[in-house]
């Protein structure tokens, strides 16, 4: 196996009839939901927002744990849309397999039918056996594990609280063993980001990764949403989409992440997506309303719109993203815009 430059946009995106999405909408439910289980971390890492404890402080954003109540609530609610959605991400802000409750979670999820897969993002170093238990006993359909270098010293630069490289390696071979060993369908990817990677170090993390992992990914950063607060790129100016090949379309309009994807935060409050970390731009709470009554209600349609037309700008989780520039094309929902405005009324 070679390293790959897939990236994000295949992990949700494997099936090779794809419409156009500008063809489907409006969707009666949500193709990805993201649930995070905790938005605490054990990483500090320098290029993402979780990792600054003073910036957070700043924007008021608050941390704990999903409650084993709330979620239930929230994969309950995932069966009332007319249609599963394709993935359930257990991920979003922080590292999940903190959760103390997590392999209960996975499981409840699983036993439920609460999407058609269910992912986990981890950055492997909280994989220990019980926890690779729980996520092969939960048939967790796609592990990610998001390594941050390839050795000790670039380890500590980047997370600023480990510095074991080895341990990381170690533990993704002992979930890739264990899979095969059950038969278990789980897939093992492992990404990196080419963040100042020399072409040695690539072929180190290829090296070290490629014979227990079922693909290597080399992903490009994008800066997050509020990125006017903090220069989470650390510097590099990307041409290309995470994936790595996807051009970076810079004049893109409309973000369609609003159009068919759910963000529920730790404690029930709904994102308008996934990048917004800050917690600043809400669409919802999942306790006190359904997660359908949030997909369909006058919230969500109304940062729809702005997106619709081109007032991308009045919203902070929005406004200097650069995660939908490198998202693919037959998302793209420029040129469908005044046709798909009447859709989403305000009602």
């Amino acid at each position: 196996m070679t390293v790959s430059v897939w990236g994000q946009a295949r992990q949700y995106n494997t099936d090779a009839r794809r419409h156009h999405l500008a063809d489907v909408l409006p969707l009666d439910g949500p193709f990805l939901v993201h649930v995070d289980p905790t938005n605490l971390c054990n990483f500090k890492c320098t290029f993402c927002p979780t990792g600054q404890p003073e910036l957070l402080k700043d924007v008021g954003r608050p941390a704990g744990k999903m409650s084993l109540e709330l979620f239930t609530k929230v994969v309950e609610d995932l069966l009332e849309f007319p249609s599963r959605p394709k993935v359930l991400h257990l991920y979003k802000d922080g590292e999940p397999l903190l959760h103390p409750q997590f392999g209960e979670m996975a499981l409840r999820a699983r036993k439920l039918g609460a999407a058609e897969r269910i992912n986990v993002t981890t950055n492997g170093a909280p994989l220990t056996r019980e926890k690779i238990d729980q996520l092969l006993d939960a048939e967790i359909d796609l592990v990610r594990v998001s390594v941050e270098h390839v050795g000790d010293e670039g380890y500590r630069e980047r997370t600023r609280t480990f510095g074991n490289y080895r341990r990381i390696v170690d533990n993704v071979r002992a979930l890739f063993e264990e899979r095969n060993r059950r038969g278990s369908p789980t897939r093992v990817w492992v990404k990196i980001l080419r963040l100042g990677l020399s072409p040695e170090e690539i072929a180190l993390f290829d090296r070290d990764f490629s014979g227990i992992s079922d693909e290597c990914l080399i992903m490009t950063p994008m800066g997050w949403s509020r990125t006017d607060l903090y220069d989470f790129t650390l510097g590099s100016n990307p041409t290309t989409g995470d994936n790595g090949e996807t051009p970076l379309k810079a004049d893109r309009v409309v973000c369609p992440y609003p159009f068919y994807s759910l963000a529920v935060n730790f404690d029930g409050t709904v994102s308008i997506c996934c990048a917004d970390w800050s917690h600043g731009t809400l669409v919802g709470d999942a306790r006190t309303s359904s997660l359908r009554e949030i997909w369909t209600g006058p919230a969500l349609n109304e940062f729809r719109r702005r997106h619709l037309e081109d007032r991308r700008s009045e919203i902070a989780a929005c406004a200097s993203c650069q995660t939908m520039q490198g998202l693919p094309m037959d998302s793209d929902l420029d040129v469908d815009r005044q046709r798909l405005l009447p859709l989403f009324p305000l009602r």
